[in-house]
């Protein structure tokens, strides 16, 4: 395997900042050892954030990065990607953001360009106070469904299928295969 010149692209001097028992930290750590082994330069990588808590990661990575409006992360990455196809282009959103920016999820699944979309589920908006989001589990208490959530919720990976992405996966931080799966996104 192509190894990077770097041995981490994350900033050593500015640390994770993410809450005791987030997963947050972890996603970020797996995509790293991810990008460092696809022998990639900082150059040319791209993470693309939005709103959220997985959007306080972009500026930890030493590498290309853009952070934009709550949401639309996957259509700035899109639009990147299509200027320059060699770039390896790389989503964190979390599950607010692909509800607010649903469409984009579609497009992007249905265009398949080759744009990485690492969705951090939480199952609710967990930066502004835990209202309930796309993927809340019926009947799931948050601060704005006191009474439980009525609503079904949105599967992510059934929905990326349906739309025609090639590559969906579902695992969780406290699953050791974390690193895998994202390697085997990039790949």
């Amino acid at each position: 395997a192509m190894r990077s010149p770097e041995p981490s692209f994350l900033n050593p001097d500015i640390p994770l900042p993410f809450c005791p028992g987030c997963g947050g930290e972890r996603v970020v750590e797996a995509l790293d050892r991810a990008l460092v082994a696809t022998g990639r330069s900082a150059q040319e990588i791209v993470v693309v954030t939005d709103i959220g808590c997985s959007g306080l990661s972009d500026r930890h990575f030493v590498t290309n990065a853009f952070h934009g409006l709550h949401g639309r992360s996957i259509t700035y990455a899109s639009g990147i990607k299509l200027a320059n196809p060699d770039l390896e282009v790389v989503v964190l959103i979390g599950d607010g953001g692909c509800g607010i920016g649903g469409a984009h999820l579609i497009n992007a699944a249905r265009r398949n360009i080759g744009v990485k979309v690492i969705v951090s589920n939480n199952f609710n908006f967990g930066m502004t106070g835990g209202e309930h989001s796309v993927t809340t589990p019926l009947g799931g208490i948050t601060s704005t469904t006191p009474g439980g959530n009525l609503e079904r919720p949105l599967d992510l990976c059934a929905l990326a299928a349906a739309a025609g992405a090639t590559f969906r996966a579902r695992t969780t931080v406290f699953e050791p295969d974390v690193d895998t799966v994202i390697q085997a996104a990039l790949a």
